[in-house]
């Protein structure tokens, strides 16, 4: 799937002001990163993604800059093949189709909105996904959340589109595959994967790549429980991105422990890692993190519209 970029006068730098740029960029595929254990029990055999989207949420791409689509881009395919080469690649045979299925995901919405710099800031896109996932009589949410953004110095825009387009789009299939498997099969990865991710993890002076931040989240992916200690003391590094990484793991994996530490990281921060915080808060889905999220609803910082849409997908 391929799409075409346009900036409209969101260039940065003295010689680049109120000039237009573009480029295209190709949604990526998405790579599993871990396999789950074997099976215990009878498992749900296919799954189908259903566009429920309504109203405002029919859009894919809002915001404060231009985005021209080119070819194939129909996200909800885009979703569906990654969802099934994530569920291939991880050791769970779940297979798409698009009639009767086991597992029917209704998309609610599946959003990126993004954000124009202001004074030479960085560019910022911000993912939303909210959907339902019926399986056996019950509904469970499906959310996932990422924000992307990326400062640029000169014409080549291709960093943008790996941090704007491809990472987020990467990490919300990477959660919403965890997520059905959460609910669903409740299969989690082996000790032997999960130091293996461990592994990977770059030391707090070591050279930190777009993979790095893939890895910590897929800590969170696993279902295992172990990772939580790993996670917990990535949260306080100072790596910004990977801290926020580490905040998203934590709700991912549902470490409902850890809600005080989330509640203490939204309230004093105030980059990334706070909206990976409160994100996470709605993940944990307790009592005390729903009462936090109607807190957050009723107080100043409810202005700022990262802030409600992330509350959004939790009410």
């Amino acid at each position: 799937m391929k799409m075409r970029l346009l900036l409209a006068a969101a260039c940065v730098g003295p010689a680049l002001q109120g000039c237009v740029a573009s480029t295209t960029v190709r949604y990526s595929q998405v790579e599993p990163g871990f396999t789950y254990g074997p099976a215990v029990h009878p498992e749900p055999r296919t799954f189908a993604v259903v566009d429920s989207r309504a109203g405002a949420d029919k859009a894919m791409h809002t915001g404060s800059f231009q985005v021209d689509l080119e070819g194939e881009t129909d996200e909800i395919a885009y979703l569906g093949e990654n969802l099934e080469r994530v569920f291939q690649g991880q050791g769970l045979d779940l297979r798409r189709v698009s009639g009767n299925a086991d597992l029917v995901l209704h998309v609610k919405r599946f959003r990126m909105r993004n954000r124009q710099p202001v004074s030479g800031g960085p560019y910022h896109t911000f993912t939303t996904f909210r959907g339902e996932l019926l399986s056996g009589g019950k509904a469970d949410p499906i959310t996932a959340y990422y924000k992307g953004g990326y400062e640029v110095f000169s014409d080549d825009f291709s960093p943008v589109n790996k941090n704007f387009y491809q990472l987020p789009l990467e990490a919300v299939v990477l959660e919403v595959a965890a997520k059905i498997n959460r609910v669903t099969l409740g299969r989690s990865a082996t000790t032997e994967e999960v130091r293996r991710l461990e592994a990977a993890i770059p030391s707090p002076y070591g050279i930190l790549t777009e993979s790095s931040f893939l890895t910590v989240l897929r800590l969170g992916l696993t279902n295992h429980g172990e990772v939580v200690p790993t996670l917990v003391t990535l949260t306080k590094r100072e790596q910004g991105w990977l801290r926020a990484a580490a905040v998203s793991a934590l709700g991912t994996i549902r470490a409902t422990e850890q809600f005080d530490l989330l509640r203490g990281i939204y309230e004093t921060d105030r980059n990334v890692a706070q909206l990976a915080a409160l994100k996470s808060i709605g993940d944990l889905g307790t009592p005390e993190a729903r009462a936090f999220l109607e807190h957050v609803g009723a107080s100043p910082g409810f202005r700022r519209e990262m802030i409600r849409e992330i509350v959004a997908l939790y009410d």
